[in-house]
């Protein structure tokens, strides 16, 4: 599994996986608590935790983790500015901000 289509492929399964649509909130909620009880002890993405945050509407923690997860150089930040998760904080400067820092072009 090489290349974009590989790239690709990991990324649905992570979103199948982390991301799905969920349940309840409280479901999502449960989810997210035990995520960042782990994180405590060994990593969990920063963008997995800002999809969530997304998810549930918060957007200045979803900002807050998008960061993160750049300051670790996630990988998956590349999907930023195409993935309809983030729909809701894209006006947000904060997230004008990191598309530009990540290098990314802006969404016409």
């Amino acid at each position: 599994m090489g290349g974009a289509r590989g790239v690709r492929q990991v990324h649905a399964r992570v979103a199948e996986r982390v991301v799905k649509p969920y349940d309840s909130r409280r479901k999502a909620e449960q989810i997210l608590r035990a995520l960042l009880e782990r994180s405590r002890t060994s990593y969990v993405s920063p963008f997995d935790i800002a999809t969530i945050y997304a998810g549930l509407g918060d957007r200045s923690h979803t900002l807050d983790w998008l960061e993160r997860a750049y300051e670790g150089r996630a990988p998956t930040l590349v999907f930023i500015n195409v993935d309809p998760r983030f729909d809701a904080v894209r006006d947000d400067p904060r997230f004008g901000a990191l598309v530009r820092r990540i290098g990314l072009p802006g969404r016409s």
